[in-house]
């Protein structure tokens, strides 16, 4: 016999995400990193070794990596979050990834492929630390560590947007008429509105000294162009002139 026809998918509803990520019951345990107990995370009170020299991250204002919370995992060792990116992570809306799988429905065939958004978007973000501090380290008058935190935080929150079971879902939303749909897209969605939703602006001003344009650079490096009216990735942002505007050309 063969297998019984799929059922033919529903009109995608793109509130549903947004939906997911407020506040319920389902986010009541304790899973933030700022209050978790003390072996899952650990206060790092050093400065970022790039901050050893000296220098400071401006005149009255913190370092930017100082204070910074440890996690320890299994593929990178220790995980070092500023408090900035904390600031995030401790979001309902970041807190989903959790529940997101990484390999899609692979864990139905094998049992231990349980691997997760938060894990996956955590280490990415490390990566893509030690990958602009290697770059200030050889291009000191290109980069400070505001843009080594603007980094960071991007590869944190790429796939702030994924739906259930990953790729998998964007089949089924593909199929429901979207043809044009990016998962990118609805990160920076998700990422607009975990911003507004947690008030998070006076917080990443006073932790990581980030203003509009750095946040705009966030985006841009998670999804290419953002169209200045709809806050969304613009597809149709021409290549022949520099169109982003969190940072400029020179």
């Amino acid at each position: 016999m063969g297998s019984p026809p799929g059922k033919k998918a529903r009109p995608a509803d793109f509130d549903l995400i947004l939906k997911c990520s407020k506040s319920t019951d389902f986010f009541n345990c304790q899973s933030s990193l700022s209050s978790s107990p003390s072996s899952e995370t650990t206060s790092n009170p050093g400065m970022h070794p790039e901050d050893m020299d000296g220098q400071v991250s401006g005149a009255g204002r913190r370092p930017i990596f100082t204070n910074e919370k440890v996690i320890n995992d299994c593929i990178h060792g220790s995980i070092q979050l500023p408090p900035a990116i904390l600031a995030i992570v401790d979001t309902p809306q970041f807190q989903r990834l959790r529940y997101i799988k990484q390999t899609g429905t692979c864990h139905l065939v094998f049992p231990n492929a349980t691997h997760n958004r938060f894990q996956h978007s955590i280490g990415v973000g490390h990566l893509a630390r030690k990958f602009a501090e290697e770059l200030r380290r050889r291009h000191q008058d290109w980069m400070d560590e505001k843009d080594i935190l603007c980094v960071m935080m991007a590869g944190v929150c790429h796939d702030l947007g994924h739906g259930p079971f990953s790729h998998l879902w964007e089949q089924f939303v593909k199929e429901a008429g979207q043809k044009e749909f990016h998962h990118e897209d609805l990160s920076i969605a998700m990422f607009n509105h975990l911003i507004e939703e947690n008030n998070l602006r006076p917080k990443l001003k006073e932790l990581g000294d980030l203003n509009e344009d750095d946040l705009l650079f966030v985006k841009e490096q998670i999804a290419g162009p953002i169209c200045k009216e709809t806050g969304l990735p613009d597809h149709r942002a021409s290549h022949e002139s520099w169109p982003y505007r969190g940072k400029s050309r020179d």
